[in-house]
């Protein structure tokens, strides 16, 4: 994907100034499109392009844009060979499509699975009810990223992951090994200690609700959920690139 570099581009002078920063600041709930700052565009245009963007997968594509760059400057290959999952339930408050009640965390709205790379950047994220169980949310998932990822051959996960079915699948569908992280103590006892990778996307987990917007999903529809786990994702790597 190819980003323009000519400032005069009206794309690019509103796409630019999309309410991502909105939402991560705004006090309590969603961001109401109509209060946005008066320095920001008309709220109908920001929220068009938004929309427009969540639609096109524009913001999947900036993502894997500035992804490369960020792992190019780490010193790393442009595809990883190794990757970390989980998931994440969250409330849904205003109802709409893929909803149920996770029982084990008591949480009634839906669950993202996230695929993250070993700095924490994101690959891929998928929204399914949150009634469903971490394999097939991960089959979900990951079932469509046999060609994108072709160079990875590592998997980490939970023990929420465990099983010889979905490990066989694992390798079957995407040719990966699945390494199981083992349950750890809680911190101050003497024997914690930090499970290997596992951390990782619990970080990324971490970074994506500093955006108050994703620590519920305030959106009917599943796909403008997505635009913003991957909107936020792209807010994060633009800062680390301008450093």
């Amino acid at each position: 994907m190819e980003v323009e570099s000519d400032s005069s581009c009206p794309v690019l002078r509103v796409a630019y100034r999309l309410p991502v920063s909105w939402a991560k600041r705004h006090p309590v709930g969603p961001a109401r499109w109509r209060e946005l700052p008066d320095s920001f565009p008309p709220w109908q245009t920001i929220y068009a392009y938004h929309r427009r963007f969540c639609k096109h997968g524009v913001w999947e594509k900036l993502n894997t844009v500035l992804r490369i760059r960020l792992r190019l400057r780490s010193q790393r290959n442009a595809s990883p060979s190794a990757v970390v999952f989980d998931t994440q339930s969250v409330k849904a408050l205003c109802g709409g499509e893929e909803r149920g009640f996770d029982g084990y965390k008591r949480v009634n709205g839906r669950k993202r699975f996230l695929l993250v790379d070993t700095l924490g950047l994101l690959l891929s994220v998928k929204v399914v009810p949150a009634n469903t169980a971490e394999t097939a949310a991960a089959m979900r998932g990951l079932e469509t990223l046999s060609e994108t990822y072709a160079g990875v051959s590592l998997a980490w996960a939970d023990q929420g992951f465990a099983g010889a079915p979905f490990k066989t699948w694992l390798k079957d569908t995407l040719g990966w090994d699945l390494e199981l992280t083992s349950g750890i103590s809680k911190p101050g006892k003497p024997d914690f200690e930090v499970a290997p990778r596992r951390w990782v996307v619990e970080r990324t987990i971490a970074w994506l609700c500093r955006h108050r917007r994703l620590l519920c999903d305030f959106e009917r529809l599943v796909q403008v959920g997505i635009g913003w786990v991957y909107a936020a994702m792209t807010l994060l790597m633009v800062r680390r690139l301008a450093q």
